[in-house]
């Protein structure tokens, strides 16, 4: 179990060193990384396989890297390294062999005969792999694929959708730095909320179309000269709206389909609004209500104590407007007639002076 948790240190780590960003899919990679790769020591054939700019080849260096971490230098892999091949002295990929015409499949073919050869004498303490954009549903196996034995698939990024936001971020601070923009702060936390809720209503599957629209909001915000140290919701969504046709009403319904979580508002949420004798329906709503107010506030003020004082007041001011009341008078008979019924007067009071501050005296 040490000698695993080494390995899976180096493959974190060598993620880490060529910017491999996304906790999920390091942590969905890092195990093929180590089964695949570390523990063969490099002498089977690594097939990476996603979508046209996922990352795969930067996937393919942490491979290498993570090779480095865990066994110092490679040795010679081969003598000859192939036209198609990239060698970044570490190791070799070559990258959409699916794609390459006959005469250069047969020469890929001859350099993983050779490598296989040298590996099954002395591990070459090299990683070689494979790179695609998809494979093949029907018909014969690639015969240059087909020779991998270890395989790792990258997920799209809207099965991931939790590395959106941290991947936005990354993508917003780098364009920053690119232009000169001075105390940029990043996205704020609804921005970023939204780009999770674009990816995953767009199915966006690689983080290439990500960025262009990360860096096309960053230029506009630029071009017109933001006063803002942030990437708010109101300057990003134009750009959301452009390249992944969502806007302010595809939020509400993301919000929704998030509180009703894998579940329609039946299960958990019926459960619980029984066990508190409510329709399902009002407490949805009243979970929409809450987060709208979260959304609202400033970050920094988030906490615990002040989204609670905040809630607690909005459901009085919801009171007093249901009651329709324009008095204090008014808002205790709304309850009924008798003392037992009607709040008291300093209730009534509280809450007028919460409604309308500025009666309040000097």
């Amino acid at each position: 179990m040490k000698r695993l948790r080494e390995l899976e240190t180096h493959a974190t780590a060598a993620c880490a060193d060529v910017g491999l960003i996304g906790r999920d899919l390091v942590a969905s990679v890092v195990p093929h990384i180590v089964s695949g790769l570390l523990l063969r020591r490099g002498s089977d054939i690594v097939h990476i396989q996603g979508d046209v700019g996922s990352g795969k080849t930067r996937l393919a260096h942490a491979c290498h890297r993570a090779m480095v971490r865990t066994f110092g230098e490679p040795r010679t892999v081969i003598d000859a390294i192939e036209q198609k091949a990239h060698d970044n002295g570490t190791g070799l990929l070559f990258d959409h062999v699916t794609e390459l015409e006959s005469i250069h499949q047969h020469r890929v073919i001859t350099a993983l005969d050779a490598f296989e050869r040298h590996t099954a004498e002395t591990p070459s303490n090299a990683a070689l792999c494979l790179l695609t954009s998809s494979v093949p549903e029907h018909g014969e196996p690639c015969k240059i694929t087909g020779r991998a034995a270890a395989h790792i698939v990258i997920p799209p990024l809207h099965e991931r959708s939790n590395d959106a936001a941290s991947i936005a971020q990354h993508i917003a601070m780098e364009t920053a730095q690119h232009i000169a923009t001075q105390d940029f702060a990043g996205l704020t936390r609804q921005a970023q909320q939204d780009v999770v809720a674009a990816v995953t209503q767009a199915k966006v599957t690689n983080v290439r179309t990500l960025r262009t629209a990360i860096r096309e909001a960053m230029f506009q915000r630029e071009a017109t000269g933001a006063a803002s140290d942030v990437l708010d919701s109101m300057a990003l969504m134009p750009t959301l709206e452009r390249h992944f046709a969502f806007n302010e009403t595809s939020r509400h319904v993301h919000e929704l389909h998030a509180l009703r979580g894998p579940h329609s508002p039946t299960e958990h949420m019926q459960s619980v609004a029984t066990l508190h004798d409510i329709p399902a329906e009002a407490l949805e709503e009243l979970c929409h209500g809450v987060q709208g107010i979260i959304n609202g506030m400033d970050e920094p003020s988030r906490s615990y104590k002040n989204i609670v004082e905040r809630t607690n007041r909005m459901s009085k001011i919801a009171l007093w407007l249901l009651s329709g009341a324009q008095t204090q008078a008014q808002f205790r008979r709304f309850f009924g007639s008798t003392g037992v019924t009607m709040p008291p007067k300093s209730v009534a009071h509280q809450i007028y002076h919460e409604v309308f501050p500025e009666q309040r005296a000097p």
